[in-house]
């Protein structure tokens, strides 16, 4: 985050989207995400917002896009169930088996705990420069 606020010019915009929860899920629901996303639900929780902010951006622009997302969860259990032959044959049974389950459990654990923020933030604009100590200042009023 601090390198982005380094090469963002004074006044610039950086949009932003990623899938977040919001408190850590019980043992159950961590295994089915970490079976699918790779990650621990703990390594997800974030508040993007705040981070954005703790680092001197404004956010201009938020929204959460959670409830539109939901559907890709079906689609994706509807193409693994449809392609179940090839799955298992790479896979096994077992393992398909597991993947379909952690599938299905998915829109819930997130509806339960999820976010997906989308937002504008702002660098902002340069301030003058205060004068050093000891500094000589003119007025030319």
């Amino acid at each position: 985050m601090g390198e982005l606020f380094r090469v963002l010019p004074p006044g610039g915009h950086v949009g932003f989207s990623d899938l977040a929860l919001r408190a850590c899920p019980a043992a159950a629901e961590d295994r089915a995400l970490r079976a699918l996303l790779y990650h621990p639900g703990a390594e997800l929780v974030s508040d993007w917002p705040a981070l954005f902010t703790r680092h001197g951006l404004g956010v201009v622009d938020y929204r959460d896009i959670l409830s539109e997302t939901l559907p890709t969860w079906e689609h994706a259990r509807a193409v693994y169930q449809r392609r179940d032959g090839e799955v298992t044959r790479r896979l096994g049974r077992r393992l398909a088996d597991r993947i379909l389950a952690s599938l299905e459990q998915i829109p819930g654990i997130l509806a339960r705990h999820g976010t997906y923020p989308v937002l504008c933030a702002q660098k902002p604009m340069a301030q003058a420069a205060e004068p050093c100590a000891g500094e000589l200042t003119v007025d030319l009023s």
